[in-house]
């Protein structure tokens, strides 16, 4: 996603990814750091004319649970937060989350799905000053094994009460329906696939296709 986007604002984006453990090992839940990407581009490239650094660092902390964790920050020194929305930022993310994971706003979708899929003590903060910069942090367990990545299906299944038993599953920016978990689990997954085929062959026709909004 950050090499699109470098695409698109060219000189004006610059990035680094710095990680202290073994990407290849460990697995985090798909989609899930691209929205607190997003934030900064929006916020700090597309409503100001200087250019943007953005830094992802990947690192161990000491775990929730008494084990390791995994520790993903994402800084930039685009055009902060004031105090007043930092605190309702604050407020969002300590009351309910889960709830309002709907809401519209990629960073509580990103902290709600991490405590349903995780639990309590897990999920994203937010700190940032304004006309300086924001650090956003995501903690996840350590996954060793993706098939042990939790399914949202099951989850969302926990929270869907209908005649039908039919169940919704609204993830990625995608909303899908299935006759059961199962099912609207492999819908995702199928719209999932078609999403990644796609950036694929953006990259690979990048000389001939405009990338534009």
């Amino acid at each position: 996603y950050l090499k699109i986007q470098k695409f698109r604002f060219e000189d004006r984006l610059h990035f680094s990814i710095h990680s202290d453990i073994d990407l290849e090992r460990h697995y985090c839940p798909k989609f899930i750091l691209q929205p607190i990407i997003e934030n900064c581009i929006k916020h700090g490239l597309e409503k100001r004319r200087d250019d943007l650094q953005i830094n992802v660092l990947v690192t161990f902390v000491p775990g929730v649970s008494g084990n390791q964790d995994v520790l993903v920050r994402v800084t930039d020194n685009g055009t902060g937060i004031d105090e007043k929305t930092l605190v309702d930022i604050h407020e969002m993310l300590r009351s309910n989350p889960i709830a309002r994971r709907n809401s519209g706003f990629g960073l509580l979708n990103v902290h709600a799905r991490t405590v349903m899929l995780f639990g309590e003590g897990y999920g994203t903060t937010v700190e940032s000053k304004l006309n300086e910069g924001t650090s956003v942090e995501l903690r996840i367990p350590i996954i060793d094994n993706y098939a042990d990545i939790p399914t949202l299906a099951n989850e969302f299944a926990k929270h869907i009460d209908g005649d039908t038993g039919a169940v919704l599953i609204q993830n990625h920016g995608i909303t899908v329906w299935g006759r059961d978990a199962f099912e609207a689990k492999k819908h995702l997954e199928a719209w999932e696939f078609l999403f990644s085929w796609q950036v694929k062959r953006l990259l690979l026709q990048r000389a001939a296709v405009p990338l534009v909004d």
